[in-house]
């Protein structure tokens, strides 16, 4: 499951991969800090974007629920963040981290 987000922080999710035309990609020289959620527990996912959500510098911009699809969102989403869980399916936290890492993007895990 990917969902890209829109609308600041507590905003709504939106179709697997599509991105949002309501957070600039500009986000972090506005002050706020782009953020997408990797993590294959429903619940631990819910509750670190709840917690981060309600933080107004912060934007969630996505969530997913295993490796690939994290590592598939932060490619098209470009993030400044990407908060991901070691323990998962299809890909781990740590092949996630080494793809994420090394790709063209400058994200932060």
């Amino acid at each position: 499951m990917v969902h890209a987000r829109s609308g600041g922080a507590n905003g709504a999710a939106h179709a697997a991969g599509e991105a949002s035309a309501d957070v600039p990609a500009d986000a972090a020289v506005q002050g706020r800090i782009r953020v997408v959620v990797v993590d294959d527990h429903t619940v631990m996912r819910a509750g670190v974007v709840a917690l981060l959500g309600a933080e107004p510098t912060i934007d969630i911009v996505g969530e997913a629920s295993d490796g690939r699809e994290g590592v598939r969102l932060v490619e098209s989403l470009v993030p400044d963040v990407a908060l991901v869980d070691l323990r998962m399916p299809v890909l781990d936290g740590v092949g996630a981290t080494a793809e994420i890492v090394a790709g063209p993007a400058p994200t932060r895990v």
